[in-house]
């Protein structure tokens, strides 16, 4: 069973979920829309559709609290570094290999839940 759930509402869950976005974006790189598309679509797929969220709602709640930036023509996209209205997070976030992190989440959730069946078919069979 899958949990969904829709975009957080508190500013500060917000600003950790979109920080995760962009911590799969290169820093240094703009991006056309049909460049940053997949890769908004890739994060979605890695967090297994528990969002009520297509990659352009996601674009927009970047753009919207300044974790990305558009040109005034919408053709280019990049990495927001810093801005007055998002949370500072310690410098070592960074570092975070967010792809690497929700696999491992996703293969301890699958383990979990393999050892739950294993333990309710014992139960059963008791």
């Amino acid at each position: 069973m899958k949990l969904t759930t829709c975009f957080p509402g508190k500013r500060r869950d917000r600003h950790i979920l979109l920080k995760s976005v962009v911590l799969t974006l290169d820093k240094r790189s703009e991006y056309t829309e049909l460049e940053v598309n997949p890769k908004l679509q890739l994060w979605l797929q890695n967090v297994d559709g528990h969002l009520h969220l297509d990659h352009v709602d996601l674009r927009r709640h970047l753009i919207d609290e300044e974790f990305l930036g558009r040109s005034k023509d919408g053709s280019r996209y990049w990495v927001a570094v810093s801005s007055r209205h998002q949370l500072v997070f310690d410098p070592e976030i960074e570092e975070v290999d967010v792809h690497r992190l929700l696999s491992q989440e996703r293969a301890r959730l699958e383990r979990k839940e393999e050892e739950f069946l294993r333990t309710d078919q014992k139960t059963e069979a008791g």
